[in-house]
């Protein structure tokens, strides 16, 4: 159904902008905006990490999430902040330990690489012609200013055998 990764993710992003602004109304109505606001971007972040990450990294960045937006609307209802928030950097250290992100971004990053290696081989290649030449002529040119090309073009063989005529064609001189 969704052949193009890109077009799948804009509309991962149109559908959680809606929710968002449904669970933001929400919120409003039962007037529990602050602590909410925070379930709610958890919420919503949810299946875009996990499209634009991949399911592995993805998955990381929701358990750093779920770490930081849920347990600060928790620890801010049962008033314990200050330890809470050194629990919070704990347990976010720890998730560092145990799955270094740098390693599942490195893999989610070869394996994008390669899906698009993968469709490019799988297209089919276009044919088109050879660009052609601004001029008929092939212009070649004599660089003599380059220091060091050890070509003398003044006692050049060429120069005085041949000789071009009203037409343009070479012609051998045979006066030897």
């Amino acid at each position: 159904m969704f052949d193009d990764p890109d077009a799948l993710k804009q509309r991962l992003v149109a559908f959680s902008g809606a929710i968002f602004l449904f669970g933001f109304a929400f919120l409003v109505l039962i007037n529990f905006i602050w602590p909410g606001l925070l379930l709610l971007i958890w919420f919503v972040s949810i299946p875009l990490l996990l499209a634009e990450k991949g399911f592995l990294y993805g998955l990381w960045l929701i358990a750093q999430a779920t770490i930081w937006m849920i347990g600060l609307p928790f620890f801010l209802f049962t008033r314990m902040i200050w330890p809470g928030i050194l629990v919070l950097s704990g347990m976010s250290a720890l998730l560092i330990a145990i799955a270094p992100p740098d390693k599942l971004d490195e893999r989610h990053q070869r394996l994008v690489v390669e899906r698009r290696l993968g469709r490019q081989m799988m297209q089919k290649r276009k044919r088109g012609l050879p660009v052609p030449p601004d001029t008929d002529r092939l212009v070649l040119r004599d660089d003599h200013d380059f220091p060091g090309n050890g070509w003398d073009h003044t006692d050049d063989i060429w120069d005085s055998e041949y000789e071009e005529d009203e037409t343009g064609r070479l012609s051998h001189d045979s006066q030897d």
